[in-house]
């Protein structure tokens, strides 16, 4: 079953803590939860930045051209 990465966002109204509480219920590793919310967090810091710089790019292009 997949899972809306929004329910791991605390910031979207998730709960990462009920995520893993069903982990463990279900006999699987917790810490992929705080992997997962780890990773997102650098994904999203990430992309944050791509689009800034891209904003930049096309500000230059505009510019020059």
């Amino acid at each position: 079953m997949v899972l809306d990465l929004d329910l791991f966002r605390v910031d979207k109204g998730g709960d990462p803590a009920l995520i893993r509480e069903t982990q463990e219920k279900r006999f699987k590793d917790p810490g992929l939860v705080d992997q997962l919310v780890k990773a997102d967090s650098e994904w999203r810091r990430c992309r944050f930045r791509a689009d800034n710089l891209n904003k930049l790019k096309n500000l230059c292009s505009k510019t020059i051209g």
